[in-house]
């Protein structure tokens, strides 16, 4: 989904707005000498295009994460709602002592983000992915699998527990 919207923007900015010169890449392309401003005209143009998508995929991630749909609890984007699983927030976290599954977790408060928080949850989770990509990978240990945006913007991604219940209905009939 996203993927087709930054296509349509690029496609857009490059046809309608002229953003970036397709003369130019043809010129370099030919003779494959780039002077300085030229270079620095092109690397503007894309990073203007770079910095627009940012924002569309920000906003677009905040508004699906604000709040469940249907009046459930959790927010999800389409990705998080096919794999079964929600954002709520989240100020603490207690293990719960069962033997038959010892991944369950009470979350408290366990409500909506609500808008200012799923902002800023998607904010913080673009610009850590788009300056610290390698060292993305290491922010999945923390405790309860959180990540350094989730602790920030007081969040945790857990399973639905809504779509869980249905399952369950389904498999006893």
């Amino acid at each position: 989904m996203l993927f087709l919207l930054k296509f349509s923007i690029t496609f857009i900015a490059i046809h309608v707005f002229d953003f970036i010169d397709i003369d130019d890449l043809d010129l370099v392309r030919a003779n494959l000498r780039i002077d300085y401003k030229m270079a620095l005209e092109m690397t503007y143009g894309i990073l203007m295009l770079e910095i627009i998508h940012r924002v569309i995929v920000c906003i677009n991630e905040a508004f699906w994460l604000q709040r469940g749909l249907n009046g459930l609890i959790g927010g999800a984007t389409p990705g998080k709602s096919i794999m079964g699983l929600i954002v709520v927030q989240c100020r603490s976290v207690t293990p719960v002592d069962r033997p038959d599954d010892p991944d369950v977790v009470l979350v408290s408060p366990g409500t909506d983000l609500g808008l200012p928080l799923a902002l800023g949850r998607s904010v913080v989770k673009n610009m850590i992915l788009a300056f610290l990509f390698p060292v993305c990978f290491a922010l999945f240990f923390f405790r309860f699998n959180r990540t350094v945006y989730d602790l920030l913007c007081n969040s945790i991604v857990v399973e639905d527990p809504y779509r869980n219940l249905n399952n369950n209905r389904l498999h006893q009939q």
